[in-house]
């Protein structure tokens, strides 16, 4: 049984809920176009359906995500409005921009977002919440494996995918200071308990994606983490110490 909610956290929580609702949105069109970019390239059928299957994923994780919204009487948008947005740099094009954006989303932000959702599921006890987070989780860790099982037998390229992956992590994370001050919002047993996780668990579970999944997958797959190792001690260097904190425990 999930903790109560005040109407602040309620919105709060909806709010989370409306935002999820969009990029699952977003991300089932990203697939989709990329599943036909793959189809056009000669990539193997397997490949292109599988590609296919997750953009249907996405479809369906949102009307998830908006049912949550609507349970919380969360009156936000749950869907975007604006056309597909351009993941890869502009000067990428062609086998290039494909691979780039096969890695940054499906190898990386599929990655951190199981990783994510794996935690706010573990620490949810509000029912329904509990239900949609564990079937979004399924779902993200096959897609991550799509983006793996591509990256190992890509062909080439695997130092442009090196260079690019700051700008793979800071789109991941939607903003390069991802975390370095107190959150904008409230954090409270509550919250938790409904899939919204307080902001030092966010930085354990980020480490953890990229530290424990994301940089050893690279590796293993022939990227070099170097560059991407940099951005994320520039990034934590700026992160503030926990609430609470004493200079002893910083």
């Amino acid at each position: 049984m999930g903790s109560a909610l005040s109407d602040d956290e309620r919105a709060q929580v909806g709010a989370m809920w409306a935002f999820r609702a969009r990029g699952e949105h977003e991300i089932a069109a990203q697939y989709a176009d990329l599943a036909r970019r793959l189809r056009v390239a000669g990539a193997a059928p397997e490949m292109v359906d599988r590609v296919t299957a997750a953009s249907a994923d996405e479809a369906r994780h949102r009307e998830l995500c908006a049912a949550m919204t609507a349970r919380l009487q969360h009156a936000g948008p749950t869907s975007s409005t604006g056309g597909l947005r351009r993941i890869a740099p502009h000067p990428l094009e062609g086998p290039a921009r494909l691979a780039y954006e096969m890695v940054a989303l499906f190898c990386v932000t599929e990655s951190i977002n199981a990783t994510l959702l794996l935690h706010s599921w573990r620490q949810a006890t509000d029912g329904p919440t509990r239900e949609t987070l564990h079937a979004l989780l399924a779902d993200e860790v096959e897609h991550s494996r799509i983006g793996w099982g591509y990256l190992a037998a890509l062909p080439a390229g695997r130092d442009e995918i090196a260079a690019g992956l700051p700008r793979m992590l800071s789109a991941a994370t939607h903003d390069e200071d991802f975390l370095a001050t107190s959150p904008p919002y409230l954090e409270s047993d509550a919250l938790t308990a409904h899939g919204l996780l307080p902001v030092a668990m966010l930085r354990e579970v980020f480490l953890e994606a990229l530290n424990d999944v994301v940089f050893p997958g690279l590796e293993l797959c022939g990227v070099a983490t170097a560059e991407a190792r940099g951005w994320l001690a520039a990034c934590t260097s700026r992160w503030a110490p926990p609430l609470g904190a004493t200079p002893a425990n910083r």
